[in-house]
Order: structure tokens, then sequence, then C-alpha cells
């Protein structure tokens, strides 16, 4: 059965979902976080990210995109650059 990553994308969520709930955490506030999130580049194409974490942190609106790797071996760098280019297409 091939590895969709999925269930790891999930997994994440749950991480950071769990970290709104906590009284450790009080500078973070109105957290946001989606699963399989697509934001309109630039251009007008449709991305896909695997997280998408929005929250107030100190007062000030804050946005982040996680993507999830399962993978056996290290990330390559193309894998890395796509990420970087998808990021700087995003307003």
């Amino acid at each position: 059965m091939a590895n969709t990553g999925i269930p790891y994308e999930k997994f994440v969520q749950e991480v950071y979902s769990a970290l709104q709930l906590t009284k450790n955490f009080p500078i973070v506030s109105n957290v946001n976080i989606e699963h399989n999130k697509y934001i309109r580049d630039k251009c007008g194409i449709d991305r896909q990210f695997d997280s998408y974490w929005e929250r107030l942190e100190f007062g000030e609106a804050k946005k982040s995109i996680i993507e999830c790797k399962d993978y056996q071996n290290g990330v390559r760098i193309d894998r890395v650059d796509a990420l970087i280019g998808k990021m700087a297409d995003i307003p």
C-alpha cells in the first residue's frame, strides 16, 4: 500500500490544534488550523498546503503553512526549492 502521507499530515494538524488548548502558550490566541488548505497565488492558481495555521500573536495576525513530509530519507533540495517558490507566490 502506498504511503499517501495524509495520516502524518492529520497528526501534525492535531499537534498544532492541541497547542491552542494549552495554558502554557498564552501569547497565542484565536488559532485556526486547516488541513489541505488551498490558497490562490498571485497568478490566480490555487496552491495546496498540508496545513495552514492562522493565529493572533501579541495581537498581530500571523499566518503559517506547514508541509509534512513522511519520507524514509532526507528531503531532497528540489522539494525545499519547490516549497520556497510556492511560498513566494502566495499573498
